[in-house]
């Protein structure tokens, strides 16, 4: 599943799987000046600290958009900005937690 959620105030993509049996939550979300993830089984509380920072960002955002659609928008260090609309093929689009 794929799911809008916050984190600290942010919105933040979070990803479902079940590995072995177990649910597992995976959340992509902005930090300050980075773009962060965040592994942690079902049910862990979470904070944005607790993340790991994986792309150095200015500023990056995610937006729900009608027909299933997310709008992922980032701007790099060079303040060049790039956004991308996102289909969720094969699924019935993502829900907001």
């Amino acid at each position: 599943d794929i799911l809008l959620t916050d984190m600290g105030g942010r919105t933040a993509l979070l990803l479902l799987d079940e590995i072995n049996g177990e649910i597992y939550e995976t959340y992509i979300y902005p930090g300050e000046g980075c773009l962060c993830e965040l592994t942690v089984r079902d049910g862990t509380e979470v904070t944005p600290s607790m993340g790991e920072e994986i792309l150095a960002v200015k500023d990056f955002t995610i937006e729900g958009r009608p027909g299933g659609f997310l709008e992922l928008s980032a701007r790099d260090t060079d303040g060049v900005t790039v956004s991308r609309l996102v289909h969720l093929a094969n699924s019935s689009g993502y829900s907001v937690r």
